[in-house]
């Protein structure tokens, strides 16, 4: 058995879900980003990736597999999601109020992100237990915000930068971003 927190490192900086598995890749090369929204963006996935990851988990090992019903498994997910993220924000509305008001309009958004439906489908075709389960979620949403924090830093130094005509805009965040997966896969070696 691995260590949960192994497993969350891997899915921070390793196996990090927006650049090495390329899910999710929208938010981070998203135009005019900043480091509130890349912090707030985060902060909703470091909220919703650990529950949806042991809600998921739960479903995959106590239905889907004892049923045979694998091929339901995105299905199962997507519906899952529509309902656990009004839930979450239902929650978080009663203990933090203020808290809620500010993520309210990235929440909407989680229901379809690659990044978190990605890293479900992930939890669901490993053999993690439900703590590595939590600890995949936990990391792979810490992974999301670093990297989101990451390209908020280069989108501020690309607008003071002289760009060639072609290459601004969206292909000097794809190469921003293919850069920043290629340094992400020096953690491979660890």
């Amino acid at each position: 058995m691995v260590e949960w927190w192994v497993i969350f490192f891997q899915a921070a900086l390793v196996n990090n879900v927006v650049l090495i598995r390329m899910l999710g890749v929208d938010a981070a090369v998203a135009p005019r980003f900043d480091y509130r929204s890349a912090i707030e963006l985060g902060l909703t996935l470091m909220i919703i990736m650990p529950i949806a990851s042991a809600v998921t988990w739960l479903i995959q090992k106590g239905i889907l597999l004892p049923l045979h019903a694998e091929f339901l498994q995105l299905l199962i997910f997507v519906i899952t999601m529509v309902i656990l993220i009004p839930t979450i924000l239902r929650v978080l509305g009663t203990y933090s109020p203020k808290l809620r008001d500010r993520l309210l309009p990235y929440f909407g958004s989680m229901v379809m992100n690659g990044a978190v439906l990605g890293g479900l489908l992930l939890v669901g075709q490993s053999q993690y237990n439900f703590i590595e389960a939590i600890g995949f979620g936990l990391g792979g949403g810490c992974g999301v915000m670093l990297v989101l924090f990451m390209m908020a830093g280069i989108q501020e130094r690309l607008a003071e930068a002289e760009i060639p005509k072609y290459f601004q805009g969206y292909p000097i965040l794809f190469i921003a971003a293919g850069m920043l997966a290629l340094s992400f896969s020096v953690f491979s070696f660890f």
